[in-house]
């Protein structure tokens, strides 16, 4: 699967504008004053855009510091966040819409990574055919993890790269 061109560009646009349209329709499904409904552009807008659901994933978000965008896996009052994340991801990939859960577990290694996370992205990623993001997940899990050398040899052999599979960039 190519990562560039046209058609993964717009794709690529298609999901910014979706995600940007769910954001401005819960930040208007929030808005209590009706001195902000005055505006007409805002009722018109409201109108248009579907009604807000805030889903367990954004209700959890909410919940944590809006100041930071990383949270440690240890970090007690992120779990239900992370829990959100691993739920939509798994919600998504078992109803084959792998980009769109390659998306959610990109959101979950930047925000709360852990090794199993990792692993999940580097899978997706490899599925999609995008191998060489996905050994860098791999890369990204601990030396010791028998999962990442597993995985960075199927994905040396998936590039026709076998001589590389126990050694591959992963092996630092």
């Amino acid at each position: 699967m190519l990562t560039d061109g046209p058609a993964y560009e717009a794709g690529q646009r298609a999901q910014r504008i979706r995600r940007t349209a769910r954001l401005l329709s819960t930040y208007l499904a929030e808005e209590s004053d009706p001195e902000v409904w005055h505006h007409r552009e805002l009722a018109a807008l409201r109108a248009k855009l579907p009604e807000a659901e805030l889903d367990e994933v954004e209700q959890a978000l909410g919940r944590l510091s809006p100041r930071r965008r990383r949270f440690d896996p240890s970090e007690v009052e992120a779990q239900p966040y992370r829990e959100a994340l691993d739920k939509r991801a798994d919600l998504l990939l078992q109803e084959g819409q792998l980009a769109e859960g390659a998306e959610v577990l990109h959101e979950r290694v930047q925000r709360c990574p852990t090794s199993a996370a990792r692993l999940s992205y580097g899978a997706v990623l490899h599925k999609l055919g995008r191998v060489p993001e996905a050994m860098e997940q791999y890369s990204r899990v601990p030396f010791y993890d028998s999962y990442r050398h597993f995985n960075c040899a199927a994905s040396s052999w998936r590039e026709e790269r076998p001589d590389e599979g126990g050694t591959c960039s992963c092996a630092s």
